[in-house]
């Protein structure tokens, strides 16, 4: 999406991005601000690790 804006991760002085699972990792941690959303086991201690704020939507 951002190549067909003509955009890069550099475009922006920030990004979020909110994920309930270890799957999205890879963009969690390309953005100024990860989220974790009622994260699964794996992903909570991650984001524990990381200090990344974690929230419940439930």
């Amino acid at each position: 999406w951002l190549d067909k804006q003509n955009l890069t991760w550099l475009s922006f002085l920030q990004s979020w991005f909110y994920s309930d699972s270890l799957n999205d990792l890879p963009l969690l941690g390309k953005v100024t601000h990860p989220v974790a959303v009622d994260p699964d086991d794996t992903l909570r201690a991650h984001a524990q690790r990381n200090n990344w704020p974690i929230i419940s939507l439930r």
